[in-house]
């Protein structure tokens, strides 16, 4: 057996279905399983064993049972070997030793994070999908020209290698560049070169085919929705996309036989390793927009075209009409002459650097997770899941949570496996092993090192055995029962444990050879040229990422907690939800409580701070308040209320009861725009969708996780974030998730005070501040200023009484009622737009807390959705999709009650 490649990029060991080559290799992140054998390095990598924290090795008869055996062990697979004999069972230790010293994922990192910090990386934020640049009002001006779509588009056409896409929604016909072209009708028969045609080339669909057709292996995951419940049409995007070319594959996960309560919600896009994009923008429709947030898009006309800005569905209103038949992408529900669309705003950025290593790993750890299980249904070779499983499933079902859960194989037929393969299988084969291919003009170190060592005398030994022996040597085990033999003081650092015998002969032969290597294990060399310092965080658990229950990651929510609690000025918050533990007990992330500690501390030592919170006035649902429908809108605005200010122990009433002003240091906007269709005045919500975090100017978390328990505490929707810190060496506790620490500073001010803050950080928030709250450079520089602070406190109140009096919209604290909706809204003042729409300055409106006010907005008892799982409802968008299947059931468990009784 020979040591081969393990100075390649994604260092891990593999083992050779095919037992008369023996390739066996090592390298750093996971361990993986290959099939051909070794002739002409055709070998395709036929399963993963991530090495994480929780890795333990264990050999020799007293440990495994078997003289040459070793027993490998991970968060989610427990993988047992047997070598051939002596000589193979020295060389096998010796690599996979090699590899875990390499690896920078056998410890658990700070914020609890399984990625580590990554200096030196090039970070660049987008807000919407586009940004508009604002030349006089700010000082900055390189980090102002920020086009999300377009960026992403430039970066994809000249993708050499590999393109790799997570996503909540991904529509195919999705356009990346705008305005589109459309050939007027007149001259379509005519109009030959569709070439011509503005922007048409950058359709995602057509992106996808070119790249695929020059080699690009494409690889992309999608949640695979619930169908009654959610119109996303995943199947569509998958058949559609992977007819294109070979070179593109779509897996959908999860796969289970009902509707499923949690969601895969984070959306990443990685290209060649190199360029990594991640944030809340999916690449579906409804999400391009940019700072204008444009109510209406009317036909710009040329000779031949017709030009939109948002094209066929892509002007969408959720509230009037959300998204049906996704894939009739030329049809719009909205007539554009009268009814406006809704604006999205949102954040995403882009990283350079070795940070996107970890988008890979966590990419490839889902995609293996998911193709894994996916064959574990298909394939007749795997064996059924165990009883213990079966259990498993069985307890959730009673509690009317239906949760899949995924896990590997118990044992595999490995020569029946080779003889019964099937196309399909032969292409996912393909596809993950291109995935970690070494691009053939990287030399090999290790091609020149032959015999210089004992090691490798054995090693040429042992490959003479190997030619004369036909032997299965390994075999993998179910994970069900691991934890019983994992160690668990080993959990949170690496194993310290006495060298052995074994051990020690391995670091005296290859000590020196070590480290001379680790130079060169990646073939992929990053540029380090940025100023910010980022590491990644994730929620993630067993059914989402194959990870055990001893390892469910809840980094983003660790991570969250510690900034707000080590903050020191200032906290500004965007995101599409904040449901926390202030609404009541059965919300159990911990984002309130640590803000209203924080604001407590600051009241008790006299000192300036203040938080501002952006989110949406209302749920992204179709239809109005006061619909037959509307139970899960108010549902949502049920929980929120109850964590902002109501229910007897939100965060305004603890503050209250502590003798607080809350207003004095928490305050909540939503956004709202405005404009005339046909002279006809429309005003419309701007749904925030963002997931941002900026503390004192210093630190970001941007991703996709929004402040909820579906999105924080691990076990429920998958999620990705990225933190952004400035370098403050007073910060000791180092968990974190995906951090950002900009070393670039730049002066500005805090409560009148010259601070030093982060360049990326504050000029996102300036540029937010003038989007928001109309506010120039020098008004945004400050946000403790009072003079600035009562400023936006002016404007918002403003811009709400204006909307209120000019389009009598909702939500509004003049409505406690929903019987006062419709007499209200008839006391609109339109012929008074043209007098006022001049002084509403920003998107910033307040947050009515109290609209409603005297309204039940929980479930109750006649509505359907009252069955379903109160957790169901803290999310983005509330899947209604148990109801029937648990009416149907607590129907049935009455009926039988009633039979006792009788």
């Amino acid at each position: 057996m020979s040591i081969q490649q393990t100075n390649a990029f994604w260092e891990f060991f593999e083992l050779s279905e095919n037992d008369y080559s023996g390739v066996f290799k090592a390298k750093e992140t996971f361990i993986g399983k290959r099939s051909g054998g070794n002739k002409n390095g055709q070998q395709k990598i036929r399963e993963i064993l991530m090495f994480d924290q929780n890795y333990k090795m264990e050999y020799g008869k007293a440990k495994t049972g078997k003289e040459a055996g070793i027993v490998i062990r991970t968060s989610s697979r427990i993988l047992h070997l047997e070598c051939l004999n002596q000589f193979h069972f020295y060389d096998v230790l010796a690599a996979i030793i090699q590899a875990r010293q390499c690896s920078p994922y056998t410890e658990i990192h700070r914020f609890d994070s399984f990625a580590p910090e990554r200096s030196n990386t090039e970070c660049k934020w987008f807000i919407d999908g586009h940004v508009i640049i604002f030349k006089k009002l700010f000082e900055i001006q390189q980090q102002l020209k920020q086009d999300y779509f377009k960026d992403l588009y430039h970066n994809l056409i000249k993708a050499k290698q590999s393109v790799y896409i997570t996503d909540w929604w991904l529509s195919p016909e999705n356009y990346l560049l705008r305005p589109v072209g459309e050939v007027k009708q007149y001259l379509k028969c005519d109009f030959q070169n569709k070439n011509k045609i503005k922007n048409q080339e950058s359709r995602m669909d057509k992106i996808l085919e070119k790249l695929a057709e020059k080699g690009v292996q494409i690889m992309i995951i999608v949640f695979k929705e619930p169908a009654i419940a959610l119109t996303l049409d995943s199947a569509h995007t998958k058949h559609y996309l992977m007819k294109l070319h070979p070179n593109i594959i779509v897996m959908r996960h999860p796969n289970s036989l009902l509707p499923f309560l949690w969601s895969h919600h984070e959306k990443m896009v990685i290209i060649d390793q190199q360029i990594g994009y991640l944030g809340g923008i999916d690449l579906c429709y409804g999400r391009y927009d940019t700072q204008n947030h444009d109510l209406t898009d009317f036909r710009q006309q040329t000779e031949k075209q017709n030009l939109y800005n948002f094209p066929g569905i892509d002007y969408s209103n959720a509230r009037i009409k959300d998204f049906q038949s996704v894939r009739h992408h030329h049809i719009t529900s909205l007539d554009r002459m009268k009814q406006p669309r809704m604006p999205w705003h949102d954040i995403q950025m882009m990283v350079v650097g070795e940070v996107v290593k970890d988008m890979v790993r966590h990419f490839v750890q889902y995609w293996e997770f998911a193709k894994v299980i996916k064959y574990i249904f298909k394939q007749k070779q795997y064996q059924q899941i165990n009883k213990q499983i079966n259990k498993q499933i069985n307890k959730q079902i009673n509690k009317y949570i239906i949760i899949i859960f995924l896990y590997y194989i118990i044992q595999i037929n490995l020569q029946e496996l080779i003889s019964q393969k099937t196309k399909s299988r032969q292409k996912e084969f393909k596809t993950i092993s291109k995935l970690f291919q070494k691009p053939q003009n990287i030399c090999n170190p290790f091609d020149n090192m032959a015999g210089k060592n004992g090691l490798d005398l054995l090693e040429n030994i042992n490959q003479q055995f190997m030619k004369q022996e036909d032997v299965n040597f390994f075999e993998i085990k179910n994970t069900a029962k691991q934890s019983e033999s994992i160690n668990m003081s080993q959990m949170y650092t690496k194993n310290k444990q006495k060298a052995t015998p074994l051990q020690q002969f391995y670091q005296t032969q290859t000590e020196e050879k070590i480290i001379k290597q680790k130079m060169h294990f990646d073939y992929i060399e990053y540029t380090k040229t940025g100023t910010c310092k980022c590491q990644m965080l994730r929620s993630g658990s067993s059914w989402s990422l194959g990870l055990s229950n001893f390892n469910t990651e809840l980094s983003i929510q660790i991570a969250y907690i510690q900034l707000i609690t080590q903050s020191k000025h200032f906290i500004y918050i965007e995101n599409q939800f904040f449901i926390s533990c202030t609404a009541g007990h059965v919300v159990k992330n911990q984002i309130a409580n640590a803000l209203i500690q924080r604001i407590i501390k600051a009241y008790q030592e006299q000192t300036s701070f203040f938080v501002c919170v952006v989110m949406p006035l209302l749920p992204g649902f179709e239809g109005e308040v006061y619909d037959s429908n509307s139970a899960v809108m108010k549902c949502q605005l049920y929980w929120e209320y109850n964590t902002i200010c109501r229910g007897g122990s939100s965060i305004y009433e603890i503050l209250s009861n502590q003798g607080i002003n809350p207003y004095k240091y928490i305050r909540f906007y939503g956004l709202r725009t405005h404009k005339s269709i046909n002279d006809q005045p429309v005003s419309e919500i701007i749904y925030v969708h963002s997931k941002l975090l900026i503390v004192d100017d210093r630190f970001v978390i941007i991703g996709s996780a929004n402040i909820n328990d579906r999105s924080l505490i691990g076990t429920r929707d998958s999620e990705i974030a990225v933190k952004n810190k400035n370098k403050n060496k007073k910060i000791k506790n180092k968990k974190q998730q995906m951090l950002i620490e900009d070393t670039k500073l730049v002066s500005s001010f805090m409560d009148k005070k010259p601070v030093m803050v982060g360049n990326f950080s504050f000029t996102l928030r300036q540029n937010l501040y003038y989007e928001h709250f109309g506010l120039n450079s020098i008004q945004a520089r400050d946000p403790l200023n009072e003079d600035n602070l009562n400023l936006i406190f002016m404007r918002t109140k403003i811009n709400t009484e204006i909307y209120r009096e000019v389009f009598r919209c909702y939500p509004d604290d003049q409505l406690e009622t929903i019987s006062k909706i419709e007499s209200w809204q008839k006391e609109r003042k339109l012929d008074k737009y043209k007098e006022l729409k001049d002084h509403i300055i920003g998107n910033a409106v307040e947050l009515p807390l109290d609209f409603l006010k005297n309204e039940n907005l929980n479930l109750k008892i006649s509505q359907k959705e009252y069955f379903v799982p109160v957790e169901s409802f803290l999310q983005r968008r509330c899947l209604v999709v148990f109801f029937y299947f648990i009416f149907l059931k607590k129907c049935i468990q009455l009926l039988y009650v009633i039979i006792l009784i009788q």
